[in-house]
This record gives structure tokens, sequence and C-alpha cells, in this order.
């Protein structure tokens, strides 16, 4: 399950970086099916032009993967096929709508 929350819903003090605890989340939710995914870059990429987003992802998933492999060579146990720019299915996404 992933929670889809907008940098621009939140005001003032609040912020999408300090959501930690337990919430309640109101939304609507979208399903992915086990065999198909979700790009994305609405999340990595918000506020960029829709076809700039489509461009930079392929990059992004380039540099995710090489990040991983050398974390890995750190030590960190992080499996190259775990970390990516997508959603694969079988997974809910909900578009949060409030928080509280």
């Amino acid at each position: 399950m992933y929670v889809n929350v907008r940098p621009d819903f939140f005001i003032n003090d609040a912020s999408a970086d300090r959501l930690e605890g337990d919430l309640r989340v109101l939304g609507t939710s979208r399903l992915i099916p086990e065999d198909d995914f979700r790009v994305t870059d609405e999340w990595l990429l918000h506020g960029w032009e829709f076809m700039m987003r489509r461009i930079m992802m392929a990059q992004i998933q380039d540099d995710l993967r090489e990040v991983t492999q050398q974390l890995s060579r750190l030590g960190l146990d992080l499996p190259d096929d775990d970390v990516q720019a997508y959603i694969s299915g079988p997974a809910i996404v909900i578009d949060a709508i409030a928080l509280y």
C-alpha cells in the first residue's frame, strides 16, 4: 500500500516530511493488478512538466540501480530488484485528501 501525499496540500507548519506516528488517511484509491505497474514520476518529479518527467524517469531508474549497487557494496542489504522508480502490483495507491 502506498499513500500519495501531494506536497502542496499542506498549510503553514504542516509539511509532507513531518508525517510520522499513527494517522488516519481519507482519500481515493487505485488498485494496481499483479502483472502491472505505476510509474512514480508524479511524486519523484513533482511540479515538472509531463514530458520532462517521462524523459527524466529513464535516467532516475538507472541512477537508483547504481546507488543500490553501491550501497550493497558498503554492506547494506538492498536487493537490486527491490528499489525502483515505479510501483509494481499487486498494490493499492491512495491519493490522500486528508490526514488526521
